[in-house]
């Protein structure tokens, strides 16, 4: 993965986000020596500072350690550098995610498994990470044979077929789901609320004057289903011309899928008022989308996007924020419940709330400006 010098994310979030995938891919094996901040500045091409920040919070996190007068090491290997012990671990646990909807909103779901990695470390457990192919069908899902046999429980984000679901499910090891495009009736999951999320954005916007809002996302999801049904609340007309679809499996990455959809809706000759999009990302390339086609934000058009996932937009956006390090947290948690046998609820949702903006404003009108 590259820093993306255009992302609405700052640099240290983005190489945040990279090196917590690349430790719990463990490509820092054997010694766990992590690199030096002037190697890791050359390797991605940005500033000393930048990196010193995302290594201050893999540390805080307890994800790395330093070492005076050895280096900075992976947590899970230190038991390989004079004078650390080993972290001892109960067992392993797995963390999969589908390797497109991964790439569609990767700064969300680093955070979700920086959550579940906190709790992991905490209670004892190792959390292997793996993003499953489009190729993937077998149900060991190409991890090592060492690792099957120490994993006790899986955690499963982000789009995972029901295929291959099924496949997991034959294993015998607990299971809990966070954020899935469709959850799973039979199994223990937890995400972020994003029904009361979605009411809050469009009662908003209907506070606001809006009558004709769009929404861009999935089709089965929670956060559609909640749009049409609080657009007939509101006593508010659906229209269908006002509405794009993401479909799996060929779901592009988060901003050229905003970028490309809303292209399509404009070329249509149907623009709504406002429009809420299935994550920040999409909503950046409405926003630039609306931006090329001569339509300013929020003055013509208002966007809200979910998660909060950085605000390094122009103007700030307006959006529904969750916590998924909340929800990767919970998740965890509810999985070793699991395993020592206690109860635990059927699903769990983290309450989100609107955090307004400067990308809405009153219908026809001027922006509303930044909520406090």
């Amino acid at each position: 993965m590259k820093i993306q010098s255009k992302s609405a994310f700052p640099v240290p979030v983005q190489l945040r986000s990279i090196l917590t995938e690349e430790i719990n891919q463990g490509l820092y094996g054997g010694t766990g020596k992590f690199p030096s901040e002037r190697d890791l500045a050359e390797r991605f091409g940005v500033s000393r500072t930048s990196v010193r920040e995302s290594l201050n919070f893999l540390v805080k996190d307890g994800m790395l350690i330093r070492t005076v007068g050895k280096g900075t090491f992976v947590t899970s290997t230190t038991g390989n550098v004079p004078g650390t012990s080993r972290l001892e671990t109960i067992g392993s646990l797995a963390f999969l995610i589908w390797e497109n909807i991964f790439q569609f909103v990767q700064p969300g779901y680093s955070r979700i498994l920086v959550g579940a990695q906190q709790t992991c470390r905490q209670q004892g457990y190792r959390l292997l990470f793996h993003s499953v192919g489009e190729e993937e069908t077998d149900p060991q899902l190409s991890l090592s044979r060492a690792d099957l046999d120490q994993i006790r429980g899986c955690l499963v984000a982000g789009g995972l077929r029901k295929k291959t679901l099924d496949r997991l499910l034959k294993l015998e090891v607990p299971i809990v789901l966070t954020d899935l495009i469709v959850l799973d009736g039979n199994t223990s999951a937890v995400g972020a609320d994003y029904a009361s999320g979605t009411r809050q954005a469009l009662e908003h916007l209907a506070g606001l004057g809006h009558t004709e809002i769009g929404f861009i996302g999935f089709p089965n999801s929670e956060k559609y289903q909640t749009y049409w049904q609080t657009l007939e609340s509101l006593d508010l007309r659906y229209n269908p011309h006002f509405v794009q679809f993401l479909q799996l499996p060929d779901v592009e990455p988060g901003i050229l899928a905003g970028f490309r959809l809303m292209q399509e809706m404009l070329a249509s000759g149907s623009l709504p008022t406002a429009v809420v999009a299935t994550n920040d990302l999409v909503a950046v390339g409405v926003i630039e989308a609306l931006k090329l086609g001569g339509i300013t934000v929020p003055q013509q058009v208002s966007v809200i996007g979910y998660d909060d996932l950085g605000r390094d937009t122009n103007p700030p956006l307006t959006t529904i924020r969750s916590f998924p390090e909340e929800v990767g947290r919970i998740a965890a948690k509810m999985l070793i419940d699991n395993l020592t046998g206690a109860t635990t609820p059927i699903r769990v949702a983290v309450p989100t709330e609107l955090v307004v903006r400067g990308t809405t404003a009153v219908a026809g009108g001027s922006q509303t400006g930044e909520a406090k």
